[in-house]
């Protein structure tokens, strides 16, 4: 894969930049720093300072620092994590900042002098092919390379939607739920019409009011009055770039997931699929609906196959796919699904702001996988002398490929597989359980490794 991806020839180029900006920081110490610092003079010029005035000392200071301040912003900068902190420094060409982790980095640039006039690229490499000081690109490293794919889209990078600016505005949401529900007497939490206020365009018909609840309209045309550029900024489809993957996780299907978590279903809202266990109606709100409609996907696309390789290769193709219009189970559903179940075992009677500053900045993500599996995917785990946890992951899933959940199959068929008319044979779900439970195994094993 290093070579098909030209890992080498970027590695090299990142080097060189890298040492361009070290020479460009050596010139700039020998003429000033940036940051407050002043100006190195001679001995003889600093005593000849100290004899002018404050005024005039403070005034040619601020001036030098304000030229130096145009100058160094005429320069494009790349933001690197530098224990723990981020870093910006001054590398010539590059057009794009980066998100990436602190071992794998996704790193998204516009490859200019740096790598090459050519289009938009995203590339897993490591945070040592930027800086040598850190060290170099190594063969495990190369190992987990994965390529992305833009489609054209500029959604977080650096935009409105990076998690700093979710937080701060699911911050405004609950402050104005409080005083709604104060004024209202509307019984629903503020977590939960903060939800409601974020999937209201898109999860808001008859399936999903059942799973996750009616939306309070009085409070969404609260919230449109007291605060419009809310409106605008919680629209229907909102990508937000994960911090530790630098993947995009689509959070307004996250937040309809965590809806459906929190919510109650009871027969008033879905009738006799109301049978169905609660767990089982929050994992198809989540994970198992979108595994549900990869099943549909996969026997579609392999024309109703019963073959266990072609049916299990298509399935592996799509499922966590970078590209969203390649698979019904992107990895922007896959992290989405993943997060929904992990924030909502730490919500409890937190504000949900809180909680996803406490999951996505300081380290909650970390064991994303392992969370979620745990609370999960680990049905069966212990259970008649079963002690593996892959097979756990497979057990769980099991149900989910089966025609009905139930009997009579006939009535007690799966809500997804009696919408899309499917009707999984043996084979089928014994391919496709097993490509997702491989596929959820190596993110956990590479979340491992990280």
């Amino acid at each position: 894969m290093g070579d098909k991806l030209g890992i080498k020839s970027i590695k090299d180029k990142a080097h060189k930049a890298a040492e361009a900006v070290s020479n460009t920081k050596r010139a700039e110490d020998e003429v000033g720093t940036g940051g407050g610092n002043t100006v190195k003079r001679s001995k003889s010029s600093s005593s000849t300072r100290r004899t002018t005035s404050s005024t005039k000392t403070n005034t040619n200071t601020n001036r030098e620092r304000n030229s130096r301040s145009r100058e160094r912003t005429k320069a494009p900068t790349f933001s690197y994590l530098n224990g723990g902190l981020i870093t910006t420094t001054v590398v010539p060409n590059v057009a794009r900042t980066a998100m990436y982790n602190p071992i794998v980095s996704t790193v998204k640039m516009v490859k200019e002098s740096i790598i090459s006039p050519q289009p938009i690229v995203d590339l897993g490499i490591t945070l040592a092919s930027l800086d040598p000081g850190i060290g170099g690109l190594d063969k495990k490293s190369l190992d987990h390379l994965q390529p992305q794919y833009l489609d054209g889209e500029t959604k977080g990078m650096g935009d409105d939607y990076s998690i700093t600016t979710m937080v701060d505005n699911v911050k405004s949401l609950e402050n104005l739920a409080t005083k709604n529900r104060r004024a209202s007497g509307v019984k629903t939490s503020v977590n939960e019409l903060v939800l409601h206020y974020i999937r209201r365009d898109r999860y808001n018909d008859s399936s999903w009011t059942g799973v996750a609840g009616k939306i309070d309209s009085g409070f969404i045309e609260y919230v449109n009055k007291e605060k419009g550029s809310l409106t605008t900024y919680f629209k229907t489809d909102i990508l937000v770039p994960d911090p530790l993957t630098g993947y995009d996780i689509d959070f307004v299907h996250l937040t309809a997931t965590l809806n459906a978590h929190i919510y109650k279903t009871g027969y008033s809202d879905v009738g006799l699929e109301a049978v169905i266990p609660e767990y089982h109606i929050d994992n198809l709100a989540g994970w198992a609906g979108d595994f549900q409609q990869l099943m549909r996907d996969v026997i579609l696309k392999t024309n109703n196959s019963d073959e266990y390789t072609v049916l299990y290769e298509e399935a592996r193709r799509q499922m966590g796919n970078i590209d969203p219009k390649k698979s019904d189970f992107p990895m922007r559903d896959v992290l989405a699904d993943a997060d929904a179940v992990n924030i909502c075992n730490k919500l409890g009677n937190k504000s949900l702001s809180s909680v996803l500053s406490d999951y996505y900045l300081k380290g909650g993500s970390d064991t994303r996988y392992r969370d979620f599996v745990s609370h999960s995917l680990s049905r069966g785990l212990n259970q008649r002398g079963r002690k593996d946890p892959k097979a756990a992951i497979a057990h769980s899933t099991a149900p989910y490929t089966m025609e009905h959940f139930m009997m009579p199959a006939d009535i007690f068929k799966w809500p997804l597989y009696k919408r899309f008319n499917v009707s999984p044979t043996s084979a089928q779900s014994r391919a496709i359980k097993d490509a997702f439970t491989d596929f959820i195994w190596e993110q956990l094993e590479n979340e491992k490794n990280r």
